[in-house]
């Protein structure tokens, strides 16, 4: 590979197959001579069909390029549409968070899409969630339809028998509603750690899941990615955006997001109706820290959704079941009570919207013990939020 002098250079390696399984790994390099390898290890409907894909790695090196300031180069190259996409892409992150990401140049040759004979079909994101559950429920049932659980995101890499546990859950999942299921492992989240760190939240996570979402994107024709907010209550910059997911898109394959008119309450309401999806959801992201190796093994030997039932997300899921009719569900075997209500920690606007519509919903349901507890959260925070004002603001109100 010919290096570019002041470029962030992407070197891609052939494909990598045992079995039913393809590696892919690039190698990213950068001005100062230090390398960094990225690679993507996935389960695939036809292994043996896998090419060099570089889609996967330039929507995983975009943000790193972005936050170094550093043109991309790769000598493979991509569509005009990709390229006009993450071109925009790359404006709009530039625009929204000037003082960390810059935009910057994608020095790539013109190539057309890779595509598997007969590919067609959806994709999802899918990790037992709330979220991806929905998506799930509303798919297409006259169309090929599949979802992808990636070990590396919510659940470190060392931690695989944690991922296994999940990945079963998920499996079962998928297969209730006939949809094929599909597992990768990435170390791509790792990359947090170069200097300057970029911020999963706000600007990676949802170009990094469309990155583990290319590599399969070859056998499929359209990409879904489940909504984090719903539109009334959208974060911006946010990872996941409905304006900015469907730039993922390339000439034969088309990304989009889903659920974004609903909250987590309207999709709760819609799940209600099918424990099977209600008893399995995953939802915590907490456990791993709350747990000793006894509890943890415990979960796993059952089989249980791991979430440790306490937590921001365990206990906004729960009252959002029992609001709309659930009063117990299986995936939290140690679940929260009304009482805890009370003490919702409110970091995020979006939450205060979620509160806000719980406590409204449930009142209307005259399930006044929980809205009452949820009335209590949003006034305690309220109060925080005014005791960290400045004071001259203060005194305005005084």
């Amino acid at each position: 590979m010919t290096k570019h002098p002041g470029k962030l250079n992407l070197r891609l390696e052939v494909p990598k197959v045992n079995g039913n399984t393809v590696r892919l790994d690039g190698y990213l390099n950068f001005p100062n001579g230090h390398e960094r390898n990225i690679f993507f290890e996935f389960t695939a409907p036809n292994a043996s069909q896998a090419q060099i894909n570089p889609r996967p790695f330039l929507l995983a090196c975009l943000p790193i390029a972005m936050i170094h300031g550093l043109d991309l180069h790769c000598e493979h190259g991509v569509d005009k549409v990709t390229r006009q996409n993450l071109t925009l892409w790359a404006k709009t992150y530039a625009g929204w968070i000037p003082q960390r990401l810059q935009c910057v140049k994608l020095d790539i040759p013109d190539a057309p899409c890779i595509r598997m004979p007969g590919a067609n079909g959806t994709l999802q994101a899918f990790s037992g969630g709330v979220d991806s559950c929905h998506t799930l429920l509303n798919r297409n049932p006259h169309r090929r339809h599949a979802g992808l659980m990636v070990h590396g995101f919510d659940i470190p890499l060392k931690r695989s028998a944690e991922f296994e546990n999940a990945w079963k859950n998920c499996v079962d999942i998928l297969h209730d509603y006939a949809a094929e299921s599909y597992q990768l492992r990435t170390n791509l989240r790792e990359c947090e750690a170069i200097r300057p760190r970029l911020n999963w939240e706000k600007e990676t996570h949802g170009i990094w899941i469309a990155a583990a979402l290319a590599c399969l994107e070859p056998w499929f024709d359209e990409i879904i990615i489940p909504s984090t907010f719903c539109t009334d209550a959208l974060l911006t910059p946010w990872g996941s955006h409905p304006e900015t997911d469907p730039l993922f898109s390339s000439e034969s394959v088309s990304y989009r997001q889903h659920g974004q008119e609903l909250d987590k309450l309207g999709k709760i309401a819609e799940l209600v109706a099918y424990p099977n999806l209600t008893e399995r959801l995953r939802v915590c992201w907490q456990l791993n820290h709350l747990l000793t190796e006894r509890l943890r093994a415990y979960w796993q030997f059952n089989h249980l959704p791991s979430n440790c039932g306490h937590c921001f997300k365990c206990v906004t899921t729960q009252t959002c079941l029992w609001i709309s009719g659930s009063p117990r569900s299986a995936a939290f075997p140690n679940p929260s009570s009304i009482n805890e209500l009370a003490n919702i920690q409110i970091t995020k606007e979006p939450n205060r919207y979620l509160i806000t519509r719980m406590e409204a919903v449930a009142r209307q349901k005259n399930r006044t013990d929980i809205a009452d507890q949820l009335m209590s959260a949003l006034s305690r925070s309220n109060s925080h939020t005014f005791q960290r004002l400045p004071r001259w603001f203060k005194k305005l109100f005084s």
